[in-house]
């Protein structure tokens, strides 16, 4: 459903080569549909790759993911996603900022603790015979790499984060559309909850829910109902994941300088979105997929 040379470009990229495909959907129905479709037309191999548009993994990304299924039990693997564009704008240096600190301190955390990171949508590589297992990328989802690692953990499948595997990605650069993403994400990860089958799927599953217990610490806070220490304490641990993230992905200066002054005023849109999602989430407001559009 490309509204622009997508299809013309990659029908030629393809007829050129006798070991690729290009499969065209007619109807904009989400990401995993369209996973599954080429799950079924791809190869009988047993490791299945996915790259989103934007991801430009580098050359020996493949090769490290594949090599992380030594292990029969692992289902699946996910890369590192590396900003590529963090300096582009408030929004995108906020959004490299969430990145980061998800993977290097959220995944790589989980992954030294022998626990399950998710997926993140590209950049992974998949046991075909896990994914036949779950029934595939369940349709309709909004966060089908978060789905599909909750089902696999439930059927007694690991997953890993393999720091070394890198992709550059990019993110989002305009306030409409981190709003728009931030909201598709967030329905996404509650309608997860069905996949989930332990405490660590339910802490997934919650998403962006901290947001709403730091704004309601405020709130009572500024009642005068609880200390002030309590939202404080949530800052700590926020500054201290940001920053620990931030070392671990060796920014420079200027581009360090340029996420901490964007993180202010793009953390209250953060919460606001999230307010937002939640309330059309519990009050059953439907969302769909979009045709067209850009990370941009």
């Amino acid at each position: 459903c490309s509204r622009d040379a997508t299809t013309r470009i990659l029908e030629s990229w393809v007829s050129r080569r006798s070991n690729a495909r290009c499969l065209v959907l007619t109807q904009n129905a989400g990401k995993a549909q369209g996973l599954d479709r080429a799950l079924s037309a791809s190869p009988g191999s047993e490791l299945v790759a996915v790259y989103d548009a934007d991801l430009r993994p580098l050359p020996n990304s493949l090769r490290i993911l594949a090599g992380a299924f030594g292990d029969e039990r692992i289902g699946a693997v996910a890369g590192f996603r590396r900003p590529s564009n963090t300096a582009a704008s408030p929004v995108a240096a906020y959004g490299a900022l969430e990145s980061l600190v998800h993977q290097l301190t959220t995944q790589a955390g989980k992954e030294r603790l022998g626990l399950n990171p998710t997926t993140m949508g590209g950049n992974c590589v998949y046991r075909r015979s896990a994914l036949q297992q779950i029934g595939g990328f369940p349709a309709g989802a909004f966060s089908e790499d978060i789905e599909i690692s909750l089902a696999l953990v439930a059927a007694g499948w690991r997953t890993k984060f393999c720091r070394d595997a890198v992709a550059e990605s990019s993110v989002v650069e305009s306030l409409r559309r981190y709003w728009n993403q931030r909201c598709r994400w967030t329905r996404g990860l509650y309608r997860s909850r069905r996949r989930a089958s332990r405490l660590e799927s339910w802490l997934v599953s919650a998403g962006y829910a901290d947001r709403l217990v730091f704004l309601a610490t405020l709130v009572l806070a500024a009642d005068g109902q609880i200390s002030v220490l309590w939202p404080a304490l949530y800052c700590v641990v926020l500054v201290a994941s940001a920053a620990s993230a931030l070392y671990r992905a060796g920014l420079g200066p200027g581009v360090t300088a340029r996420v901490l002054l964007s993180s202010p005023p793009m953390f209250a849109v953060d919460v606001a979105v999230t307010v937002v999602a939640t309330v059309n989430a519990l009050l059953g407001r439907r969302q769909q997929w979009h045709t067209g559009g850009t990370s941009k």
